[in-house]
């Protein structure tokens, strides 16, 4: 303020526009500091030098390619493949040049009523599921035959999301009355009922040794549940907009997308925020990792690359 004393509270920057204050820490060591609440509001506070750190980061894109209509969903298979599928077809991209290779099929893509697609492949790319919002279930189908094998009929509700762990064991559908199951893929039988949330469950995400699963909600939440222990973690709180998109970067680091295009990035074992990413003006649709990088498909039909290595 005018007296140059701490201020502890909220101020509204509206007419300010949305900008992060930086200071110097007085002779104490101690910062006096902002951070976002939302995209009108900062929060003032006062900590310890070796306490802080500035999360706030503009996003930098290395590569992008452009199709003609919006991806809706991007896995990275093996070590030099993408699969990326928009309404009407799946293909299959070289990751670093993005160009076409062969193996693409058409096919129709549901989504449900929110416009959240419903598929989703195994790690070896040989199985997918697709969710039918219309039937209330999802299917499992063998990728080369192109043939249902297993059918989820658990929800009474309509069927919001999708996925398939890391060891192609399980296969879980969320719904948007919040509640999401799990079955197993061989026995056909009903493994878990993860807690539920307060809003439509918008996606599903597992860590690579499948200890994790994660869902997120339009209800701004994420909830982390251990498969290991059959257990609820941690629900994580942090996103302004309904969140959207998940993606383990790691067994230990967990990345978020809310319906603004906010990354943040989540410490899971801690339940902590590590890092906060501003500056996509597109909507983004898919969330995929590989050798440091996340690929990201956009309504707008193009590939965005972040590079996870750059502080």
């Amino acid at each position: 303020d005018k007296t140059n004393k701490p201020i502890e509270g909220e101020i509204d920057l509206s007419k300010l526009g949305h900008k992060i204050l930086k200071v110097k820490p007085d002779k104490d060591g101690f910062f006096d500091y902002v951070l976002p609440i939302d995209k009108y509001k900062i929060k003032f506070a006062r900590e310890k030098i070796e306490n802080f750190e500035i999360l706030d980061k503009e996003i930098k894109i290395l590569k992008q390619k452009k199709f003609n209509s919006a991806i809706n969903y991007i896995k990275v298979i093996g070590d030099d493949t993408l699969v990326v599928a928009d309404f009407h077809s799946v293909m299959y991209l070289n990751i670093q040049t993005l160009r076409l290779i062969k193996g693409g099929f058409k096919i129709d893509i549901p989504q449900d009523k929110n416009g959240l697609d419903l598929i989703d492949f195994s790690n070896a790319a040989n199985c997918f599921v697709l969710g039918n919002p219309d039937a209330k279930e999802a299917r499992v189908y063998n990728t080369e035959s192109k043939r249902s094998f297993l059918k989820l009929d658990k929800h009474k509700h309509i069927i919001s999301a999708v996925a398939i762990d890391p060891k192609s064991q399980l296969v879980f559908s969320g719904g948007d009355d919040g509640k999401t199951f799990g079955m197993e893929i061989n026995s056909l039988k009903l493994a878990c009922v993860l807690p539920t949330h307060k809003d439509t469950v918008t996606d599903i995400a597992f860590s690579s040794d499948s200890q994790w699963v994660a869902t997120a909600s339009y209800d701004k939440t994420i909830s982390l549940y251990d498969l290991f222990k059959m257990t609820p973690s941690f629900q994580l709180t942090g996103h302004s907009a309904p969140v959207m998109k998940l993606l383990f970067y790691d067994d230990d680091t967990l990345v978020s997308v809310d319906r603004n295009s906010v990354l943040i990035i989540w410490d899971v074992k801690t339940g902590k925020t590590i890092k906060v990413l501003h500056g996509i003006s597109d909507d983004i649709k898919c969330i995929v990792k590989a050798d440091g990088f996340i690929f990201m498909g956009t309504a707008l039909g193009y590939i965005l690359i972040y590079n996870m290595k750059v502080n």
